[in-house]
Parts: C-alpha cells; structure tokens; sequence
C-alpha cells in the first residue's frame, strides 16, 4: 500500500498512544502488528527529519539546538540564516516521500467495542487500517 513518509509518521504515533490503553486481544495484536510493520520506516524517517535539523538548526557550543521562545507556550529552533526556503523545501520532499508498506487491516468493531474513548481526528491517522472503512 502507498502512503507518503508523513503519514505514516502520523500513523505510528496513534497507534503507539492507542498501544498504551487496556485493549481486547484481537485490537492489540492488530496494533501492534502495524506498528511492527511501521517500525523501520518511521525510524528512518525520524532519523532523516534529525539529519536535516544538524544540517539547518543554529546549535550553541555543546551542539544543542538553538530556540526562540515565541511566547508561553510556543517556542521555535532557529534556523543558520539564508537557510528557512532550503529546510522548507527539504522537509517537504522527505514528507512528501511515498513508500510502499505492508498493513494488518482490522475491523472497525474492534474500536467501537473496545471502550477507549479517541478523537476524531486521530482517525485521519489509521483509517486506511481500518477494514470497514
């Protein structure tokens, strides 16, 4: 199955949050075996999104990044100067990168009955992984 590096990046971290709660069988097999399938590429692309921010972040003299706070509860790393279009435009390719990854599809009854409680929006995440969509 086709899905861009973003995705899957999305989908991994829901699975891993659902791998948390107090799942039936059948759900936690089927979670963790996506996040299992998951589990290579979501390093590498973890792994690829770290080189890009050595390569692009300002960094002090013990090589930890650089941030601005923007206000209370924002904060930003800073960008070498001349460098925002270039990092934007690689992140964006990485992103945008589609692989192709095998899935353990399971039936949308197994989250109904399952009690957990998630939002809606975490659905955009694992949709694809869900038989009776």
């Amino acid at each position: 199955m086709p899905i861009t590096l973003f995705k899957l990046s999305n989908t991994y971290h829901t699975l891993s949050e659902l791998a948390k709660e107090k799942l039936p069988i059948k759900l936690s097999y089927a979670i963790n075996k996506n996040i299992h399938f998951l589990e290579p590429d979501y390093h590498f692309y973890q792994n690829k999104m770290y080189e890009l921010y050595q390569t692009y972040f300002k960094t002090d003299e013990n090589g930890q990044f650089l941030v601005t706070e923007i206000d209370e509860n924002t904060s930003s790393y800073q960008v070498k100067e001349g460098k925002t279009e270039e990092l934007t435009k690689k992140i964006q390719e990485l992103n945008n990168t589609e692989i192709s990854i095998e899935t353990y599809p399971f039936d949308l009854d197994l989250l109904i009955n399952s009690n957990i409680q998630i939002e809606a929006n975490l659905f955009n995440d694992i949709d694809y992984l869900i038989a009776n969509n």
